[in-house]
């Protein structure tokens, strides 16, 4: 997830980053990850504070359904203090990025919000959700060192800090009828 243009945290740079190698700093400081097990699948609950500057949380929570194939998801942003009712309403983009490996082709649906989803077998899975936008974007696959064209699914939406947002998601197999 990435709110407004920024990341979470920024990679380390010039002697330090020379000599410790790949580091981000200024990312989260708290972390919490918490693992339910139930008889149809797996629960995990993730919470960082990585945008604490901007007074926000985020959670993601992931239930892996192994009934029906299905992973869904919700991405949320969270306020860390007490909304303030007569602070200023401002808005502020944020994304939830899938990227997608070299061999995979995203086709955004008529609807568009789904997007299917194929690899080299032609098996095709869907991603539906219920962003603001989606889109689909170039990216980078790093192999062994090595960058390939890739593509990204976008999910796009606006957080107030003071209030929150979430974008839920599901990942299922796509069925031929």
């Amino acid at each position: 997830m990435s709110v407004g243009d920024g990341s979470a945290g920024r990679p380390l740079s010039g002697f330090a980053a020379a000599a410790l190698g790949p580091w981000l700093i200024d990312g989260p400081t708290s972390v919490e990850v918490k693992r339910h097990d139930a008889a149809n699948g797996v629960w995990l609950d993730i919470v960082h504070d990585g945008w604490r500057a901007l007074g926000l949380s985020h959670a993601r929570r992931l239930f892996l359904d192994i009934d029906s194939d299905e992973l869904r998801g919700e991405d949320s942003l969270i306020p860390l203090g007490a909304a303030n009712p007569d602070g200023p309403r401002r808005y502020l983009p944020f994304a939830v990025r899938f990227h997608l490996h070299p061999e995979a082709r995203a086709s955004l649906a008529r609807d568009g919000k789904s997007v299917l989803i194929k690899g080299p077998s032609n098996v095709g899975w869907w991603l539906r959700n219920d962003a603001v936008d989606v889109e689909i974007a170039p990216s980078a696959h790093f192999d062994h060192g090595q960058a390939r064209r890739a593509g990204q699914i976008v999910l796009k939406s606006q957080v107030r800090p003071e209030k929150g947002a979430k974008i839920r998601w599901k990942l299922a197999r796509a069925t031929d009828h």
